[in-house]
């Protein structure tokens, strides 16, 4: 009969090996699910879109294609049509946002100026820190109402 022992283990060095490449191995394949799946980023913009009082009819895509957002609304008026994004997520390692195609239908101006001055403060706040990414945009097509 056998024990176990650091000189006769059959488990030792390689199957912690074995048993680490596989931990990234399935950790890798629930992120790239994660982030590939629509219901994720659907849950994403549910979870946050209202407290701006953002809605929209219809959300499609994913983190890695892009995505279409049709007929979005600020407290009920529309935004545009249709919004498509796409980006490069690789770029974030590089402290960059690289949004590779940007295309809005029929946007409406008077409704986009009033959610941008919702985002701005009566009074800056002294617990705020810089941005420190680059917002670089590629492709951008606007269409007016």
């Amino acid at each position: 009969m056998k024990t176990a022992s650091p000189d006769n283990s059959s488990f030792g060095s390689k199957g912690i090996a074995f048993f680490v490449f596989m931990s990234v191995l399935v950790l890798g394949g629930l992120f790239y699910f994660a982030a590939n799946s629509p219901w994720i980023i659907k849950k994403v913009v549910d979870e946050f879109a209202p407290r701006y009082d953002i809605s929209y009819d219809a959300l499609r895509g994913n983190m890695l294609t892009g995505i279409e957002i049709e007929t979005p609304r600020y407290r009920g008026e529309p935004l545009a049509d249709r919004i498509a994004l796409k980006w490069n997520p690789n770029m974030l390692l590089h402290k960059k946002i690289a949004v590779t195609k940007l295309q809005i239908e029929k946007a409406n101006i008077d409704t986009i100026e009033k959610l941008i001055s919702s985002f701005k403060s009566k009074t800056p706040r002294e617990d705020s820190k810089p941005f420190d990414f680059t917002v670089d945009i590629g492709e951008i097509s606007i269409g007016v109402d």
